[in-house]
């Protein structure tokens, strides 16, 4: 069996003009539910800095376009 390569989740918050790199994908999950957010993974954490300071307003206008609203909770 292959061992699972280790990754880093970059996550920008739209909203909140916030930046966070995970390196567990369920945490990296948990954070951005309900919340307009660009993310990628990446294998090193310089790659992940590097994309994220590559985010340009296109792509925060694309993803506040495409998110979903947060549902209500009972």
């Amino acid at each position: 069996m292959m061992s699972k390569k280790p990754g880093f989740y970059a996550v920008y918050f739209v909203e909140e003009r916030r930046i966070e790199i995970f390196q567990e994908w369920d945490k990296a999950l948990q954070a951005m539910r309900g919340h307009p957010n660009l993310n990628k993974k990446f294998y090193t954490v310089e790659d992940a800095k590097a994309w994220i300071s590559g985010i340009t307003q296109r792509d925060i206008a694309r993803a506040l376009l495409y998110s979903t609203p947060p549902r209500n909770q009972p």
